[in-house]
């Protein structure tokens, strides 16, 4: 441990002493209040993580954390809820402990589901609209479910406490997260290992609240207070991963994808860097979403570019026309996903002059494995083309001439 770590380590303890022995003195005075700063405090991590994630949707390649982001503004919304419909907030009056205990286990569900489902855009893109919107939906649910409709539930029965639904929940839901670390372990390639290791410490803390949060039988009781200062200690790690280095050192976290192309790019051309250069077949380097990053001089030369830097980020498949067009999207969507894609199409030059093309587009992988960019091969095959196409007319021909003959040998 070097000794800007273990300063910053003993800061981070310091700070965590004077916070929770400030709590402790504010639970003894008000519950209520020590419950919302918890809670508020939380709520404005959600907020933040989804700020960051947001405003750096266009320069990550890593969706999962925008996924995480979108998610945590209604998980935010959601608690806020929880601590207002709190006895004594005075802003739901008529209902007993069970809302609220019951917008904390709604809360648990949708947060390990949302770890658990953020994973499956690791490699791949989310459209944060559509994201939102069954977020939305969702949430919505949630609450018509709890205080309009009376279906979700019951957590909390006054004078018996927690159900047997709540206990269990807890459990199923740090059940859900340790399946979340398990799959994240083996995808720790995609992350810095300082951002990887706080994203596990984080799951790993909410999972003790969560066995906290099934041992008390009062909501105001010692148990409770343990859980809501477990919950601070897990969204103070996630704030660490994601807002802190986001901000501080953002090559940390939203670039780990781009760098580990770059590597796979570089090692490419390392290789054989004048086969790359030095070919007669133009060759392409795209990012994930089908877009040009990188054309050689011998395909420039080919297409006769006028300037290549108007053609970056353009999608590849704008290159084509008709039915090219389609097949040239499908062999990048194959690629994305791993395979090999080809296609046949006709592209002249930026000139004008007719050419025919033979595209390969095949996956860029990084070292851990995974695809980080996209080759597009293209061999010119004009001269076939033409030479398949005057043999069909010179066969057509011939057989023109054939028929003439029979004709005139029946005459």
């Amino acid at each position: 441990m070097t000794e800007t770590t273990e300063s910053s380590l003993k800061r981070t303890i310091l700070f965590f002493l004077l916070l929770f022995t400030g709590l402790f003195i504010v639970k003894q005075y008000n519950y209520l209040l020590f419950h919302s700063l918890t809670d508020l405090f939380v709520a404005v991590v959600c907020f933040g993580t989804f700020i960051i994630a947001w405003n750096a949707r266009r320069y990550s390649d890593i969706h999962y954390f925008l996924f995480l982001g979108i998610a945590n503004v209604f998980l935010g919304f959601i608690l806020i809820i929880h601590f207002l419909s709190y006895r004594g907030m005075a802003i739901f009056t008529g209902f007993t402990s069970n809302p609220p205990t019951q917008l904390w286990m709604a809360f648990r569900y949708l947060q390990s589901l949302s770890f658990l489902t953020a994973l499956l855009f690791l490699n791949r893109r989310c459209k944060p609209l559509y994201v939102a919107a069954a977020y939305a939906g969702i949430t919505a649910l949630i609450l018509l479910s709890i205080f309009a409709w009376h279906i979700f539930p019951d957590c909390y029965i006054e004078g018996s406490g927690l159900t047997l639904f709540k206990k269990v929940s807890e459990y199923v839901a740090s059940a859900i997260l340790i399946v979340a670390i398990v799959i994240l372990s083996r995808k720790k390639e995609i992350f810095d290992r300082h951002v990887f290791r706080l994203i596990v410490f984080s799951y790993a803390v909410m999972i003790l609240a969560g066995a906290m949060f099934t041992l008390y039988v009062d909501v105001y009781g010692i148990f409770n207070m343990l859980g809501h200062f477990l919950v601070i200690i897990s969204f103070f790690l996630l704030y660490r991963a994601v807002i802190q280095t986001g901000i501080v050192a953002p090559h940390r976290l939203l670039f780990q994808n781009l760098k580990k192309g770059e590597e796979a790019l570089r090692e490419l051309n390392q290789f054989n860097e004048s086969i790359v250069e030095n070919t007669r077949d133009c060759i392409t380097i795209l990012d994930l979403d089908g877009r040009v990053q990188f054309m050689n001089n011998a395909g420039q030369a080919l297409l006769k570019v006028p300037d290549v830097q108007s053609y970056l980020n353009v999608p590849f498949e704008e290159f084509w026309e008709g039915e090219d067009r389609i097949a040239a999207a499908g062999a990048v969507a194959k690629a994305r996903q791993g395979a090999v894609g080809s296609f046949d199409g006709y592209r002249p030059t930026f000139d004008g002059v007719p050419q025919w093309w033979s595209v390969i587009v095949s996956p860029i992988r990084s070292t851990g494995g995974e695809t980080a960019r996209i080759l597009a091969i293209a061999r010119n095959i004009t001269r076939r083309r033409q030479a398949q196409e005057e043999v069909k007319k010179r066969t057509a021909q011939l057989e023109d001439t054939v028929q003439e003959l029979e004709r005139f040998s029946y005459s």
